[in-house]
């Protein structure tokens, strides 16, 4: 099971004080085998708008939760939508970004870990 971080989602952990890999495999129905949680590199580009403390923070954990950095150009929602219908039924993504959350469940019907007021991942 893939476990797919949108860029905005690295940040939860920052301001929110929420785990967001503990937290996305406990919501993870196959708990039998941990996830794989991958991102893709022109993700971590995205990251260049924030402050060094958060993006340092960022790249820290990425390394502790053993995050898989996917090689692609493009642009990043692009790439988690061609993701997710390539490993339909075996990807979950992770975003707050309203149209991407949309485009999943409509175009592809993955399945999307957003975050529920201000502590809580829920799995639609």
């Amino acid at each position: 099971m893939y476990v797919m971080f949108d860029t905005n989602f690295l940040l939860l952990p920052l301001r929110f004080r929420v785990d967001v890999f503990e937290e996305a495999s406990k919501l993870i129905e196959d708990r039998l085998e941990k996830p794989d949680f991958v991102i893709f590199s022109s993700s971590l580009d995205e990251l260049g708008k924030f402050r060094k403390a958060e993006v340092s923070a960022v790249k820290k954990m990425l390394e502790r939760n053993r995050v898989k950095i996917i090689k692609k150009e493009g642009k990043t929602d692009e790439l988690i939508l061609k993701f997710a219908e390539e490993n339909k039924g075996n990807t979950v993504v992770c975003t707050n970004d309203k149209e991407l959350k949309q485009r999943l469940r409509n175009e592809i019907g993955a399945r999307v870990i957003c975050l529920k007021g201000r502590n809580k991942l829920v799995l639609t």
